[in-house]
């Protein structure tokens, strides 16, 4: 399928494995700039070894400044996949989740999200550019799950965030979308 992306700009979050991985293969096979942001560098040169040109980025987007310091200087793109998340996090039972461990799925899904969000976004409205934001978010982000309130309620935030964005982007003619898939298991 050709998807008429030659010469596009797209940051994809959490490019290193699974969803984003797969996301920053296919635009660039489609002819893309594609800039790969992942926090786990092996991952990363994997990625750009595999399909020369990707440019990587080495960031953790829970970490604020750090995201806003390496995206700074970023070209006008003309769309963002938000898909950076963290998996395989351990079933805690509500009662007993530590403020830590909230704290960092809070960091890396709802504020690394809005974070990468509000870096892209204001750079295409000064340039007077339309384009299109997805977040990746969940199906459990509609449902509770035993031992994952941190995971099922950061990724139901993705999807209040998503219709924020949408709304107040809209006018600029950018479009900004969730899509919602079930637990994806990686082969190991």
């Amino acid at each position: 399928m050709t998807l008429n992306l030659v010469e596009k700009k797209f940051l994809i979050t959490g490019a290193g494995r699974g969803i984003g991985r797969e996301i920053a293969k296919t635009l660039h096979q489609q002819g893309s700039k594609v800039y790969a942001l992942s926090r786990s560098i092996e991952p990363l040169k994997s990625l750009v070894s595999e399909n020369p040109g990707i440019q990587p980025i080495h960031a953790d987007v829970g970490k604020w400044e750090t995201l806003f310091n390496k995206l700074e200087g970023i070209d006008v793109l003309g769309g963002l996949a938000n898909n950076a998340a963290q998996t395989g996090i351990p079933p805690i039972g509500a009662l007993d989740y530590p403020r830590e461990e909230l704290q960092s799925l809070i960091d890396s899904q709802v504020l690394g999200l809005i974070n990468a969000t509000q870096i892209v976004a204001k750079k295409m409205v000064a340039a007077g550019k339309p384009g299109s934001i997805v977040n990746v978010s969940s199906i459990w982000s509609k449902q509770a799950v035993p031992g994952q309130m941190a995971y099922t309620i950061t990724k139901a935030a993705v999807d209040m965030i998503t219709k924020q964005f949408a709304l107040e982007l809209g006018p600029h003619n950018i479009r900004v979308n969730a899509v919602n898939p079930k637990l994806i298991v990686r082969n190991k």
